[in-house]
């Protein structure tokens, strides 16, 4: 079986985190937040990369600002020939447009491939989790029509012997507030997913087919009413979470931004483009932690506090070499 580089990566995701939970810990909430640490640790370098590169150029296209005004208003009719001398200045002053573009692009596709795992994660644990309680119900119910043609003390015997494992070892896994982290952190979701969420296909969804299941297992809407039907009793009217992970999500989403636009020195006419993404960036964090599982928007949350905290110490570090920068040519002016 070939496996390519964009599959590799959501592969990846599952089995570091499988590794961390027999290794390191046994709740899949903690695994998620070592397994972020862990990545946005390796990525540092590619973050680190761009941000200097993006502060470069920004702060020579703010140096050359009264040159490129000069040429849009020397060339205002010949638009060909005033991007062709602004390319000039910009080869002559080794700014390069693209420089903080590769590592964006790096990043955008490592975020979507993680995205990948997660979604995959959450629907094998789906998958785990119906197969496990499908299993014990079927077991305890077979044995106990072994010794009754009762049916309704077969049912009985599948929904006590579903709850007593939920008990011991629930099928649907917990963190913090977070009643299944693989539900979003929503009041209006249950912590038992419903049919619809297995087999839907929309946002959210899991797409689950019948062939996805062990062999044995039978999956129909009936089939998965009977086997929950206990789970569904014991979990009616909790709600999964409270909306703090994605109200995180979003705030974090736009601190970051504000940071980094904070920390890197702004060319006037540029600002309106860079709050159009910092929205749509913002945006994108609040439907992904809204919609999809709790395990992602964890992922998000730890992940842009890791960001934040990088971004904070770069425009210390940033504002230190400005200002000397800065002293270095009032002190070269005064002496001339």
């Amino acid at each position: 079986m070939t496996i390519s580089f964009l599959d590799f990566i959501p592969q990846g995701v599952q089995l570091l985190i499988e590794w961390l939970l027999q290794a390191v810990t046994s709740n899949y909430g903690w695994a998620v937040v070592l397994f972020t640490v862990i990545i946005k640790l390796a990525l540092s370098p590619l973050d680190i990369w761009q941000r200097v590169s993006m502060a470069s150029n920004n702060r020579k296209m703010k140096r050359i600002k009264p040159q490129l005004d000069q040429i849009s208003k020397k060339y205002a009719n010949d638009q060909q020939m005033m991007y062709a001398k602004q390319n000039e200045l910009y080869k002559k002053e080794n700014i390069k447009l693209m420089g903080g573009c590769l590592p964006m692009i790096l990043t955008l596709i490592i975020f979507f491939s993680v995205f990948s795992g997660f979604n995959q994660m959450t629907r094998n644990q789906a998958i785990d989790a119906y197969n496990e309680v499908y299993i014990t119900y079927t077991q305890a119910y077979n044995e106990a029509m072994a010794t009754t043609n009762d049916v309704v003390v077969g049912y009985r015997a599948g929904e006590d012997a579903v709850l007593a494992k939920d008990d011991e070892d629930p099928f649907f896994k917990s963190w913090l507030h977070i009643g299944n982290i693989f539900v979003s952190d929503t009041p209006w979701s249950s912590k038992l997913p419903t049919y619809d969420t297995y087999t839907g296909t929309g946002m959210g969804s899991l797409g689950i087919k019948d062939t996805d299941f062990a062999e044995g297992v039978v999956f129909s809407a009936d089939e998965y009413n009977k086997v929950m039907k206990a789970l569904e009793e014991k979990y009616a009217g909790q709600v999964n979470g409270y909306l703090i992970l994605p109200l995180l999500a979003v705030a974090l989403s736009w601190l970051s931004q504000w940071l980094s636009r904070r920390g890197q020195p702004q060319v006037e006419g540029a600002a309106g483009s860079g709050k159009g993404m910092q929205i749509v960036m913002v945006g994108m964090m609040g439907v992904f932690a809204l919609f999809y599982s709790s395990a992602f928007a964890i992922y998000m949350v730890v992940s842009q506090i890791y960001s934040i905290i990088l971004q904070a110490i770069f425009n210390v570090v940033n504002k230190y070499l400005d200002d000397k920068e800065q002293d270095r040519i009032m002190s070269t002016t005064f002496k001339r």
